[in-house]
């Protein structure tokens, strides 16, 4: 962050006719090969541009384009955000740009042995420096994650020191859920992931039910926490709970966000869910199930073939063949 800083400092002093300045990570490559100019207004504080992930499965949007002007800066010294001055008469603060890259493994790395401990006590520090502060308490949480190892659970039940990274993972998770200020899309994302834990390495169904359905209040428009809600009641041998949730979530349209967008969620996992509880249906809740909901159950079942991997194409047939027969059936 205070490096940052003054390297865009720098650039006012040595370019103070240049209109905007971009900051970008070593490790991205523009996906185009020449970008618009017109797009970059001055009257906009910041303009954002698109990264896709590694392995291209997720898109994020980052406002890291700015105005080339006195008081822009960086915060942080990791999980940085940039902070521009509103100029006068300002109506449109960020807008989003043509602008993708793709993001690459590599670029530089910390090589001196101990990278997870420098960026844990970095983060430690911003938290120091900003008590409070939403997105350093949200990075928090995802450095102790990352820091759990492969053998999770084995860990938690010998009290391994490697096991005090999930109690700590979910403290900073839960904490900044609990904090209203900040990107609303951050905090929804520690709902997701504090439930995740629960679920996963603690197996506290009452904790994961409670922290993604804290998510699904948060942001309806989104059906990440209502498929892992439906997931959960499947799992649980509970198809009949599971199947209005995940019918609903089946249908949500991809919503314009900035952050975590899972596409392979929308375009096949949540559909594979829903075939799957209605596959897992006991005889009498099947009966149950109206001409509109084997629709839909036809519906994710071509949508599933379409998108999900071909080991997933067999049960998506039979229950396929089996809501063609259904809808026959209650059309008679």
């Amino acid at each position: 962050g205070p490096t940052w800083t003054i390297l865009v400092q720098r650039g006012l002093a040595a370019f103070p006719e240049a209109t905007h300045g971009i900051i970008a990570d070593a490790d991205f490559t523009p996906t185009i090969t020449s970008l618009d100019k017109m797009q970059l207004r001055r009257e906009c504080s910041k303009h954002m541009y698109k990264i896709r992930s590694p392995d291209g499965a997720t898109v994020r949007n980052m406002d890291w384009i700015y105005r080339n002007i006195p008081g822009a800066k960086v915060m942080r010294r990791t999980h940085q955000s940039l902070h521009v001055p509103r100029q006068e008469n300002q109506e449109v603060f960020q807008t989003l740009i043509d602008l993708e890259v793709q993001e690459f493994e590599g670029g530089f790395q910390d090589r001196s042995g101990n990278k997870a401990e420098r960026y844990l006590n970095w983060l430690l520090q911003d938290l120091a420096d900003m008590p409070g502060d939403p997105r350093t308490t949200y990075f928090l949480g995802h450095a102790h994650l990352d820091n759990i190892g492969p053998n999770v659970v084995a860990d938690l039940r010998s009290g391994a020191p490697r096991g005090e990274n999930v109690h700590m993972a979910l403290k900073y998770f839960k904490l900044r859920a609990s904090i209203r200020a900040g990107y609303f899309e951050e905090r929804w994302f520690a709902m997701l992931k504090a439930g995740e834990i629960c679920e996963r390495y603690l197996f506290d169904s009452a904790c994961s039910l409670e922290m993604w359905t804290l998510a699904e209040r948060l942001d309806p428009e989104r059906p990440d926490a209502g498929f892992y809600i439906g997931q959960h009641w499947r799992l649980a041998q509970e198809a009949a709970k599971a199947f209005p949730i995940l019918k609903r979530a089946a249908k949500i349209p991809l919503p314009p966000r900035s952050l975590f967008q899972w596409e392979y969620l929308y375009d096949c996992l949540r559909h594979l869910e829903l075939v799957r509880a209605a596959g897992a249906l006991p005889p009498s809740d099947a009966a149950r199930l109206s001409r509109g909901d084997w629709k839909a159950v036809r519906k994710s079942a071509r949508q599933g073939l379409r998108a999900c991997d071909a080991s997933f194409h067999s049960d998506l047939n039979a229950q396929l063949q089996r809501a063609h027969a259904e809808i026959t059936r209650l059309a008679d």
